[in-house]
């Protein structure tokens, strides 16, 4: 968990990598790279600030001989994005997050990528106002 902390300045954020079941909020993510970077990992990002990142988010999800499994994989790593506040968005659409898919083939040592595939995960409620979230001491 990432509770309350005011992230800023840094390359990136915050990275999540093969994290299960993360829960990031009321966070106040300002002026990074990137502001989450979330790598095969699923869990919730909700109640958050994101202003002046050069991006805010990003996702990459990695699957390796999993041809089969692609789709359940699919619904299972991804980040549940609710209710955070987007500097970029003023509307009460639903604000894309960007990423992508990568499919992964391997024989033993060797690694050979199949395929890159663009993605889209929402936070569904973007908030239009941000939080007040006061620094910690």
């Amino acid at each position: 968990s990432v509770y309350k902390n005011h992230i800023s300045n840094n390359m990136i954020g915050i990275v999540l990598e093969s994290i299960k079941s993360n829960i990031i909020e009321y966070n106040l993510i300002l002026e990074n790279g990137i502001g989450i970077e979330a790598l095969t990992s699923h869990g919730t990002i909700v109640f958050n600030n994101f202003i002046n990142n050069e991006k805010h988010a990003y996702f990459e999800n990695w699957f390796t001989n999993t041809l089969f499994l692609i789709i359940p994989l699919l619904l299972y790593y991804k980040q549940y994005w609710n209710s955070n506040y987007w500097d970029d968005w003023n509307t009460t659409n639903p604000r894309p997050i960007q990423g992508e898919w990568m499919v992964v083939f391997a024989i033993g040592d060797l690694h050979f990528l199949f395929g890159s595939f663009p993605s889209a995960q929402f936070d569904r409620h973007p908030a239009q106002e941000p939080y007040d979230i006061p620094s910690t001491s």
